[in-house]
């Protein structure tokens, strides 16, 4: 129970920083994130384009974390 918890505050994070850096963008601008790995092929930032880097599996020494990169752009 405290993992789940865990995790969806772990998920509110992620995505309120990254709303937050998307609402700095101006016309044209383009956002490059590492994010979780659960975050691939989800409408993240709705309004803009999204492409999706493969899945990186223990990338980082010492954990065991998943991650994704995202670049988003503006119309």
């Amino acid at each position: 129970m405290i993992t789940k918890v865990y995790q969806h505050a772990s998920e509110g994070r992620w995505h309120a920083h990254t709303e937050r850096a998307a609402s700095m963008l101006k016309l044209g601008g383009r956002l490059v994130a590492v994010l979780p790995a659960s975050a691939k092929g989800k409408d993240v930032l709705p309004g803009l384009k999204h492409e999706w880097s493969q899945i990186y599996n223990n990338e980082f020494a010492g954990t065991s974390v998943s991650v994704v990169i995202l670049s988003a752009s503006s119309a």
